[in-house]
């Protein structure tokens, strides 16, 4: 029986699940599930952020971020559009 990620990781919407059943579990194996950080804080230019999943790899960090930064903070609406649907790289090692 292969494991899958919606199983391994949690997810508070849709979205999120659908991100880890239709995307991350087809793309990278079982054992890697430990390099995805659910809900993690990250910080980018001195302002800190939550973001849906994190993904750490020994050269490149991703975040990934489903619903949009207004779901995990109170600005409202209008910043809506920031990360929505998007993979962001945070770190490329040198």
């Amino acid at each position: 029986m292969t494991s899958s990620a919606q199983k391994a990781l949690s997810s508070t919407s849709f979205l999120e699940y659908a991100f880890l059943r239709w995307v991350l579990t087809p793309a990278v194996r079982p054992d890697m599930y430990r390099l995805v950080q659910p809900q993690a804080e990250v910080e980018i230019s001195g302002r800190k952020y939550r973001v849906d999943y994190e993904i750490v790899g020994s050269e490149k960090t991703f975040a990934v971020e489903l619903d949009g930064y207004e779901h995990h903070g109170s600005r409202g609406p209008s910043a809506t559009t920031v990360c929505v649907r998007t993979i962001c790289t945070l770190r490329v090692a040198s």
